[in-house]
């Protein structure tokens, strides 16, 4: 539960007051303090950034600011050719003379070569005296478009030209919430670099931990390109993920496996264990020189540096910082000698991870890895499978190990159920399986031997060589097994989140069935899994139509449920090659509200921005038929092949054709043979989808312009009334023409657009047009996600606005 406004500073002030109070008058009310003083500072926190915002003259427009990149930037291909450089950076100052062409478009193919930029000024130097300082978010995400590929590197000092925004992603119910992430990087800005010869290296760093680690990742990328996994070695070893393919990414997430192939707080904490071993060695063989310290503080100690050497291989990432955190309190209690509890230690240590990074919560890896750690504890001490280490014979043990090993394993798979329904919607259902043996080996055997090469590259770089290719070989066995298990097993298993009582019931039961075996009846606890193995749709009465439009930014998805059945017309954009809308949002949301199928799948016509998702789409669900524009649906998508073993019924979209689901009508009123002979723009041959239930319609005429509207006003006039119309292509001015809405004379229009379009959608005049007509008007990039529930008889209702109804206290733009 989270409250979805930030409280007031006196509220905050009033709140510190009352901790103070309740600790000198009631010192044992420490949950209530705690719950305070933890308000209290989460508040100060957010409130920070809630201010570091862009001043609205600035945005939007082109102003040249001096930046220093921090992490490592992330490179991409995009559609056509080309690159993409997405990286965070750190605005130094605003120069003076911002304002230069607004008409530059930051998209066009400029070529960039980062080589031919020589540094001006030592570094460091960033002349403030010439600086307009103008208010600017302080940390912000960009994007740098260039037809050729070319590397930006961290901490190195920038003049660049860009357009900022503030930051705002799409908005949906089980979609990934991008201004959630954004907010927890501290992040406050999203813009693009605009080419062109003004954006030039002022400034590079003489040392840099992140420049090393770019330079490694390079390294191994280009010398080893022939394995295919050598983009998660770079991960192991440096902590660089922007290797790592989108199906490297399914096959990690569909067994479970995606904590092992990063720097996580398992691989720190093993690393820690390895050097506590070899400082406790170390001790003993040299105990005459230390003396001074018992060995377990002496180890701890050399344990927890090592530690903070492999974080600073990650960059000091986040997760990693909160791994070191959690030894840095286990040690400090092992150093003061007092007798504390493991869970008091484990306590102590989310004290110190909140109190240092505030914002955690809004990350579920923070939940995921106290939680992993607290079952382990749980686990190990004592509570499952006592044993007596002498009771047992020598050849005994070691299977003693590994069975507990394996219960571990099957402990964690079990205790984090709750929170992976909660947070994706799924589970893995081979994760305890694989993981009981990839964890052996990414572990005890990837890691040191990656780690192992990456040292001995710099002191003997022949067997440095040698040894990393070794790794790799077993890299690519162990991942081909990988690969094997999602081919042929059922590796993910949907549950629909079901509220708050139902996710304390199973928390409840999670806690009983790790509860000691003495405990009786606790297989009964089993029980509170039912409601998530059967969840309960939504009751749909015959003639009721609920129907959602997609917030997809620049681009259209639009889904219809009826009693029965369900209809998706076009998918979405494809955003990037790793990520697209159906993937991203239209998945999330199908999960969300328990549909197991799709019954028909409408692609409009061919351009990207509806199509984008369908592939993921027909493969993340099943679709009975799909229909599409004049032109053979197959070339709608990439992988035509892909799709047809899957969807048995495919036929192009044709006028006339009519069908009835649930006392719910359908008809598709464009294209004919004869019109669609008449344009050649693929525009001009999208569907158009006419839904009509008792009392009320809807018309969704996907990219159609100003030629089609005519078409149909001739042929389709009568056919063509509705209440509710989604926008012809996003509202451009090439459509809505004012014949087309006083045909369809809606009472409401809702725009698809993105947030400050690039192409400039909706149009002002054609926003004009319809307040013209008293029509009201909603633009998903401002709203969210926007649903209607059309009952049989009914007028049309009030949509429900995702950003009105699920406000939260990172979003800049909740109120438009």
């Amino acid at each position: 539960v989270q409250i979805s406004f930030i409280p007031s500073a006196m509220a905050v002030f009033c709140l510190g007051i009352l901790c103070i109070v309740l600790v000198h008058k009631w010192p044992y009310c420490l949950f209530i303090v705690g719950f305070c003083f933890g308000l209290s500072w989460a508040s100060l926190d957010a409130q920070t950034d809630t201010s570091d915002i862009i001043t609205p003259l600035l945005e939007n427009k082109s102003v040249s600011i001096r930046v220093k990149i921090k992490g490592l930037p992330k490179f991409n291909t995009v559609d056509g050719g080309g690159s993409v450089m997405r990286f965070s950076a750190d605005i130094l100052c605003v120069d003076a003379g911002v304002d230069v062409d607004v008409g530059v478009d930051v998209n066009a193919d400029v070529d960039v070569d980062v080589d031919e930029y020589e540094p001006d000024l030592e570094y460091g130097e960033i002349h403030k005296e010439n600086c307009n300082l103008r208010q600017l978010p302080t940390r912000v995400r960009l994007s740098w478009y260039s037809k050729i590929p070319f590397n930006l590197g961290p901490d190195q000092i920038w003049v660049l030209n860009v357009r900022l925004k503030p930051p705002h992603g799409f908005a949906n119910q089980g979609g990934f919430d991008y201004e959630k992430w954004l907010f927890h990087k501290h992040i406050r800005g999203i813009g693009k670099v605009v080419n062109g010869p003004q954006n030039r290296l002022i400034a590079m760093p003489i040392f840099s931990i992140d420049t090393m680690r770019q330079q490694l990742s390079g390294e191994i990328q280009t010398n080893f390109s022939q394995f295919d996994s050598v983009s998660l070695l770079s991960a192991l070893v440096v902590g660089d993920q922007s290797f790592i393919t989108s199906h490297q990414w399914e096959v990690l997430r569909a067994t479970g496996t995606s904590h092992l192939f990063a720097i996580s707080g398992l691989h720190i904490g093993l690393f820690a264990g390895l050097f506590y071993g070899l400082a406790s060695w170390a001790w003993r063989v040299g105990g005459k020189i230390f003396l001074s310290l018992a060995a377990p503080t002496f180890a701890s100690i050399v344990g927890l540096m090592a530690a903070l050497i492999y974080s600073a291989a990650a960059g000091f990432s986040i997760p990693t910082l909160r791994t070191v955190l959690m030894l840095a309190v286990l040690v400090a209690f092992r150093v003061s000698g007092k007798q504390t509890r493991i869970f008091d230690g484990l306590l102590g240590a989310a004290f110190a991870v909140l109190l240092v990074f505030p914002r955690s919560p809004l990350d579920f890896g923070f939940w995921l890895s106290f939680a992993a750690v607290g079952i382990i504890f749980w686990v190990m001490s004592g509570r499952l499978f006592l044993v007596q280490r002498e009771t047992v014979e020598r050849g005994e043990l070691s299977g003693i190990i590994w069975r507990k090993f394996f219960l571990v394993q099957w402990a964690i798979f079990v205790g984090l159920i709750p929170l992976l329904i909660m947070m994706f919607g799924q589970i893995s259902l081979v994760s305890p399986f694989v993981n009981v043996v990839a964890v052996p080996i990414v572990s005890l055997v990837l890691v040191p031997m990656a780690l192992g090469s990456v040292f001995f590259l710099l002191v003997w770089p022949s067997f440095g060589l040698w040894l990393m290719k070794q790794t790799l070989w077993i890299f690519d066995w162990a991942w081909q097994g990988l690969e094997f298990t999602m081919q042929q097993l059922p590796t993910t298993f949907s549950m629909a989140e079901r509220g708050l009582f139902c996710n304390g019931v199973l928390v409840a039961a999670v806690i009983i069935l790790l509860a000691p075996k003495a405990l009786p009846y606790k297989w009964l606890a089993l029980f509170a899994l039912l409601p998530f193995l059967f969840p309960l749709k939504e009751v749909i009465s015959p003639g009721q139509l609920k129907l959602v439009v997609f917030d997809v930014g620049h681009g259209l998805s639009v889904l219809a449920r009826t009693q029965h059945h369900s209809l998706l017309f076009d998918a979405g954009n494809r955003y990037s090659a790793t990520r697209n809308a159906g993937e991203s949002i239209i998945l999330p949301y199908l999960r969300h509200k328990g549909v197991d199928r799709i019954d028909k799948l409408i692609l409009s016509h061919r351009d990207r921005d509806h199509v984008g998702g369908a592939r993921s789409v027909v493969e993340g669900i099943p679709v009975m038929a799909i229909a599409g524009a004049v032109i053979p649906w197959t070339k709608l998508v990439s992988n035509p092949a892909a799709i047809d073993r899957s969807v048995p019924n495919s036929q192009p979209c044709r006028m006339g054709q009519m069908w009835s689901w649930d006392g719910v009508d359908f008809e598709i009123l464009y294209p004919d043979v004869k019109g669609a002979a008449l344009f050649n723009s693929s525009n001009n041959r999208s569907c158009v989808l006419k839904i009509s239930g008792d009392g009320y319609s809807i018309v969704i005429p996907g990219d159609i312009e100003r030629p089609v509207e005519e078409y149909l006003l001739k042929h389709k006039r009568d056919a063509l009334r509705a209440d509710l119309l989604i926008a012809p292509h996003h509202g451009s001015d090439t459509s809505s023409t004012s014949g087309f809405i006083n045909a369809v004379n809606p009472s409401q229009v809702v725009f698809t657009a993105g947030y400050h379009d690039r192409f400039g959608h909706p149009k002002e005049a054609v926003i004009k047009r319809y307040q013209a007509r008293q029509v009201e008007w909603f633009n998903s990039a401002l709203t969210g996600s926007i649903e209607y529930d059309f009952m049989a008889g009914a007028k049309i209702p009030q949509p429900s606005l995702y950003r009105q109804e699920y406000k939260a206290y990172w979003r800049l733009s909740d109120e438009g």
